[in-house]
């Protein structure tokens, strides 16, 4: 019948206990822990990866287990002390002594549960403490993580518009080596084409003064002709008294050829003087061939 009415105790305990959780430790330490998370503000994930740790669950577990624990001891020593009670009260003057060994078995009774009840109190405690101390430590260990995670995505962020700022630099700086390097071309075009048309300009002369010496020669050598042919006609022609047709004819062939010599000594004078003058003027030495630039 004791042993009934103690369970039913224990259930009336533990349901008011769950009803009013003011009475557990757990629920006295509730409103810190609510006011550090809202100081704190850490993340939704952060507390929820903190939450799921294994050690942290097995230290709750735990907690919640000596809080219970501790609810049944504090109701065991309620029973223990109105027992007592109701022993004393009943304890007179002539009282026997299986009465008087109730009381004394009752208040042993009392003193044992009140030192059970004080070491589940101080387990109780410590086991809180080190309930919140694994959540701590998971919650930091959670922020390491996140912020790990938070610095790898900025670097491959960074890394991302660093390749985007090289392109276009890269771009840009393209672009004005293109302007740069077109110019420089657009220079070394310009001096080829100012030489090229120099050297145009020097065998257009040089043609020039070939033809123009070849027309001379030309007509030299038409005028010879034209000497020859009426040497000849002299030749047939009938001479003066006192000459025959021989020594006219000698003497017609031996006049040319005076005259081609010195005619080719002079022409051969003048090319050397022209040669000295043109050098003269461009202040440097004649070329042979044109091409050969």
């Amino acid at each position: 019948m004791a042993t009934a009415t103690k369970k039913k105790t224990v259930k009336r305990a533990t349901a008011a206990k769950r009803k009013a959780p003011g009475n557990s430790v757990a629920a006295k330490q509730a409103p810190a822990r609510q006011k550090a998370v809202a100081r704190k503000t850490p993340r939704k994930s952060v507390i929820k990866t903190a939450a799921q740790s294994p050690m942290v669950v097995r230290a709750n577990a735990a907690l919640t287990k000596l809080q219970t624990a501790v609810a049944e001891e504090r109701q065991a020593l309620a029973d223990a002390r109105k027992k007592v009670e109701k022993h004393r009260r009943q304890l007179g003057k002539d009282a026997s002594a299986a009465q008087k060994r109730a009381v004394k078995a009752a208040s042993k009774a009392n003193e044992k549960s009140a030192a059970k009840l004080k070491a589940l109190r101080v387990k109780a405690e410590q086991a809180g403490v080190r309930a919140r101390q694994f959540a701590d430590e998971a919650k930091l260990k959670a922020k390491e993580i996140a912020v790990r995670e938070q610095l790898a995505a900025r670097d491959a962020e960074l890394a991302l518009k660093a390749e985007a700022d090289k392109a276009r630099e890269l771009a840009r700086h393209a672009a004005n080596w293109m302007k740069k390097r077109a110019a420089a071309n657009k220079k070394k075009v310009a001096a080829l084409e100012k030489r090229l048309t120099r050297q145009l300009r020097d065998d257009r002369r040089k043609l020039k003064a070939r033809a123009k010496a070849a027309e001379k020669k030309a007509d030299k050598r038409l005028k010879q002709l034209q000497d020859k042919a009426a040497a000849a006609k002299r030749k047939v022609a009938p001479g003066p008294v006192g000459t025959s047709g021989v020594e006219v004819a000698a003497t017609a062939q031996v006049k040319p050829k005076t005259k081609t010599k010195t005619r080719a000594k002079t022409k051969a004078q003048a090319k050397t003087k022209a040669k000295t003058k043109t050098t003269a003027k461009r202040g440097r030495k004649p070329k042979l061939q044109s091409a050969t630039k």
